[in-house]
């Protein structure tokens, strides 16, 4: 099988590109990492496979719409 196929039965069963599964899933994963622990953001940043806090933050405030600094003290603020 080519790797073109491989991507586009991926994304037919997904729903996303291989890429874009790929971030979402670091993305959740830093999400928890920010709601359950103290890491730093720049630690959970090279946690979840990002070798820049600058990319971290660029993806995550794109998916989140929110910087994870803002994400992690809005959801420590919650009753």
């Amino acid at each position: 099988m080519s790797q073109y196929y491989i991507s586009h039965a991926f994304k037919r069963t997904t729903g996303y590109s291989p890429m874009q599964y790929v971030i979402r899933r670091r993305i959740g994963e830093a999400q928890s990492y920010l709601f359950s622990t103290d890491k730093t953001v720049t630690e959970i940043a090279y946690i979840v496979g990002y070798n820049s806090a600058s990319n971290f933050n660029n993806a995550f405030k794109k998916m989140v719409n929110m910087s994870p600094q803002r994400y992690r003290e809005f959801w420590r603020n919650q009753p």
